[in-house]
């Protein structure tokens, strides 16, 4: 894939590279239900020189519990279980439910939050945006107690070049 750049003298450039420059753009992975049923899991490579700006997560398969009522939120670390970007609240998702419909979802602005029926806006942690190398970030999904046996998510990440 090549790097895009935009300038204001030049309009769009393709180069020879990865990620953008001038542009922001959205990666977007989907998480399938994972063996434990309790977290979906998945990386994203954050291109060097980058600020992430924006995350969006939502149910795309509809979550279906074991029985048991339990808590949906997101996380999202610098390593694999970790919540350095944003720390885990429980909640944010779903409230205490057996299931989970297709569509809902949160994100960190409050009015996209509310559209999808999320339980509260997601929160970045200071200092942990910018990279100026190349790294892996992890989302995760994470229900509390009761493991889900179906259900998938989409989580939506939106980087800008610093």
């Amino acid at each position: 894939m090549p790097k895009v750049t935009r300038t204001n003298t030049k309009g769009l450039i393709q180069e020879a590279g990865s990620g953008a420059t001038g542009v922001p753009f959205t990666e977007s992975v989907t998480i399938s239900l994972p063996s434990d049923g309790l977290t979906w899991a998945t990386s994203v490579t954050q291109p060097a020189g980058s600020v992430l700006v924006d995350a969006v997560v939502v149910c795309t398969t509809a979550v279906d519990g074991d029985g048991a009522a339990g808590t949906t939120g997101l996380r999202i670390g610098t390593a694999a279980g970790g919540a350095q970007i944003i720390t885990l609240d429980a909640d944010s998702i779903g409230t205490s439910a057996n299931d989970l419909a297709a569509g809902k979802g949160t994100a960190m602005h409050s009015k996209v939050q509310a559209g999808l029926g999320g339980n509260a806006a997601l929160t970045f942690n200071a200092d942990q945006l910018y990279t100026a190398t190349e790294r892996t970030i992890y989302p995760e999904v994470v229900r509390s107690a009761n493991a889900a046996i179906a259900g998938e998510f989409t989580v939506h990440l939106t980087f800008a070049s610093a």
